[in-house]
């Protein structure tokens, strides 16, 4: 099932998820993840764009964490 992401511009068309693929924290406090788009684009998108998103809830299933502030820190 795809997750719908909303950029909240409303001429835009809608996007959607095939699935996160990765995560990131930037300093202590923000944290990214790597998205992977329906139309095969991979981009990286914040916790707050991220949230509402089924495939966020994939993601931590699949690292073994019910929440995102959970997931291991990797700093770049």
């Amino acid at each position: 099932m795809k997750s719908y992401y909303d950029f909240r511009a409303t001429n835009e068309p809608e996007w959607f998820v095939n699935e996160i693929l990765a995560h990131w924290w930037v300093g202590q406090e923000n944290l990214e993840f790597q998205v992977c788009w329906t139309l095969g684009d991979v981009t990286w998108e914040p916790l707050t764009e991220c949230k509402e998103l089924e495939a966020l809830d994939e993601y931590l299933d699949l690292c073994g964490v019910k929440w995102p502030r959970d997931l291991p820190c990797k700093m770049w």
